[in-house]
């Protein structure tokens, strides 16, 4: 590919995928995801009911911990068995940053932290990247911990209740309930 910018020509090569490559030998600002297509979302695309998986690196997908997540304007909140999550979050292009607050609301629960620590309180931040609008892959840091990975799923909660129809059924009206 050949191109002029303001200063110069430039050349660059063809990548195999079919991507052509920015000046200078940049990708470009979105990088293509699920097959070759840049995926694209935004923050009103993320509103709704998320599930999670979460663990440290390089253990196997049946060591990981998993938890629930609504996403709403700007916030966040959710838990699993033993911790609750709050927090915020921006998207930027396919880039989701949130940071959390997480309290142990379960006693009962022996479960550490995913970073292996009792405390009942901590603090942590998140960056995932879009693969699809309905799946983020990151990473959950702590200070002084290693990093522990993050998979998020967006759930059809209209598909699992409705047995995949999709439509929403019509709330009851008040005049089908009677007061005894």
């Amino acid at each position: 590919m050949t191109g002029h910018s303001d200063f110069t020509w430039f050349e660059t090569p063809d990548r195999a995928d079919g991507v052509p490559l920015r000046p200078r030998g940049l990708l470009p600002r979105q990088p293509p995801v699920a097959g070759g297509v840049p995926v694209a979302i935004t923050a009103a695309d993320l509103a709704g009911l998320w599930s999670l998986r979460f663990g440290m690196f390089g253990c196997a997908d049946s060591e990981t911990r998993g938890g629930v997540v609504h996403v709403g304007q700007g916030l966040l909140g959710g838990g699993d068995s033993a911790f609750a999550y709050l927090g915020q979050w921006t998207l930027t292009g396919i880039e989701l940053r949130a940071t959390l607050d997480i309290a142990r609301h379960n006693r009962t629960d022996p479960s550490p932290s995913i970073f292996g620590g009792n405390e009942d309180v901590y603090h942590a931040d998140c960056i995932a990247h879009a693969i699809t609008p309905d799946l983020f892959e990151g990473r959950i840091r702590r200070p002084g911990y290693p990093d522990a990975r993050l998979t998020m799923h967006r759930m059809d909660i209209l598909k699992i209740r409705d047995g995949g129809a999709g439509d929403r059924p019509a709330p009851p009206s008040s005049s089908s309930f009677s007061a005894h």
